[in-house]
């Protein structure tokens, strides 16, 4: 007897799903071989600033870190490249020291504004922060 794990039904669950995996590979392949070659266009050089599991640490910790700090180190490197994106990889808030989570994190959301980030993916503790906090 099988097991529920491997049974028929499972198998046919997964049948469609490699059958659409593989379409999803093969069609813009073959479309690509279609289109005309168009020369390529300048480039510009740009620099993606990011910051990961910040969890709204304005104050620097035993003298590292801190809203400033980043703020400063963002904003010479935006100096020495203009093309600059200033992102956060998740948890930029939640889990936060009183300062920021004292106050619905406002504090953070604003320090990140400030140096200049502009979007932010829902990390873990970000999105138990509650998205009205990520809308702020």
């Amino acid at each position: 007897m099988a097991s529920p794990s491997r049974g028929p039904a499972r198998r046919h669950g997964v049948v469609p799903l490699l059958v659409a995996l593989l379409v999803a590979l093969l069609v813009p392949s073959a479309a690509a071989g279609q289109l005309p070659a168009v020369p390529p266009g300048p480039t510009i050089d740009l620099q993606i600033l990011d910051v990961s599991d910040w969890h709204g640490q304005l104050d620097p910790v035993g003298g590292v870190g801190g809203a400033a700090v980043l703020a400063a180190y963002f904003a010479a490197d935006r100096e020495r490249n203009p093309n600059t994106i200033t992102l956060t990889a998740g948890d930029d808030f939640g889990a936060s020291p009183p300062l920021s989570g004292f106050f619905e994190e406002r504090p953070a959301v604003l320090a990140e504004r400030r140096w200049g980030s502009r979007s932010a993916p829902s990390g873990t503790t970000t999105s138990t922060a509650g998205s009205p906090t990520s809308r702020r």
